[in-house]
């Protein structure tokens, strides 16, 4: 399963509680480096994959429309 991983506030999306929790870019580099390298191999390991995506401090509330 990837990661979804928002850079700008460095938070990453933690299934298991089903929210957005700290994760600094320092410790995402290294398993997207990894990921790198299992692609470079022509590896498919697809749970390894970060994708970055727009986390919840990114959107405004539900209750507030964006104009």
């Amino acid at each position: 399963m990837p990661l979804l991983y928002c850079k700008p506030h460095e938070r990453a999306f933690d299934r298991e509680h089903n929210s957005w929790v700290h994760f600094p870019r320092k410790d995402i580099r290294p398993l997207h480096e990894f990921y790198t390298w299992l692609r470079s191999g022509q590896i498919e390991c697809p749970e390894y994959e970060v994708v970055e995506v727009s986390c919840d401090q990114c959107r405004p509330p539900s209750h507030e429309k964006a104009e």
